[in-house]
């Protein structure tokens, strides 16, 4: 599934949600150990969760983003 940005370029979709979900991740990671001395990035567990009026193929899409930030990451 591709997606438009707003200059027209078309994009991957699993690409643009995975993004996000590694900045968010980031983000949290940074703001954690901003806020905790001596915490460890293995002291975070990480949980994404999605509406439940959500379908199983919207439920998937988003599994599979989660799974290529978890698979290219090295937290």
């Amino acid at each position: 599934m591709m997606i438009e940005d707003e200059t027209g370029k078309l994009l991957p979709a699993l690409k643009v949600f995975a993004l996000s979900v590694r900045y968010m991740m980031d983000n949290i990671i940074h703001m954690c150990k901003q806020q905790i001395s001596g915490i460890d990035q293995d002291d975070i567990n990480r949980v994404l969760t999605v509406p439940a009026i959500w379908n199983d193929q919207a439920k998937h899409f988003m599994r599979l983003a989660a799974l290529e930030v978890i698979l290219k990451t090295s937290y």
